[in-house]
């Protein structure tokens, strides 16, 4: 619920400084107010400092070139009223073990993100012998940030298990 309100304090922040720039010559011609000004360079400010930082939640566990069939699943690992984390696993049957062996995970952010962003720090899974149960462990990162200006650091884990008998053929 607070990453709704937060994020709509961030819009209508933006809106205001929309509203601001529209505004800026008549109030730097006749009398600029200090909130207005203040304002005006936060927005600035936020547009200079934007991180342009490609963040992609995707971890290499096998260093190589996928040749065999391999098969993708999707699992919701934790759901919110506001957004939702999804599991992308990529997995590949190894016929001399007779079993399967995960070769990439990757962790999504669905639903409303206004004002926070998602980075994944590092994604660990396993599966079971009999491969039905898969275990994983995601360290990750939300920020907060108002603007676009960093302005907090949430740490995150996710941990538990899903069937994963289901999901592969």
């Amino acid at each position: 619920m607070f990453q709704i309100i937060w994020g709509a304090f961030n819009i209508i922040l933006l809106f205001y400084f929309f509203y601001v720039c529209v505004r800026a010559f008549k109030l730097i011609k006749d009398n600029v107010s200090y909130f207005a000004s203040g304002i005006f360079v936060l927005g600035i400010l936020s547009i200079l400092n934007y991180n342009r930082k490609n963040v992609d939640g995707f971890v290499n566990v096998k260093e190589k070139v996928l040749k065999q069939a391999y098969d993708v699943s999707h699992f919701t690992i934790e759901e919110t009223f506001a957004n939702s984390f999804d599991l992308k696993i990529r997995s590949e049957f190894n016929s001399k073990e007779n079993r399967f062996s995960i070769t990439d995970s990757e962790v999504h952010r669905f639903g409303f993100e206004s004002g926070t962003r998602w980075e994944t720090i590092s994604i660990e899974t396993n599966l079971s012998e009999d491969n039905s149960k898969l275990n994983y462990n995601v360290n990750g990162v939300v920020v907060w940030h108002l603007l676009g200006i960093e302005f907090y650091k949430q740490t995150k884990a996710l941990n538990g298990e899903v069937d994963f008998s289901k999901k592969i053929k």
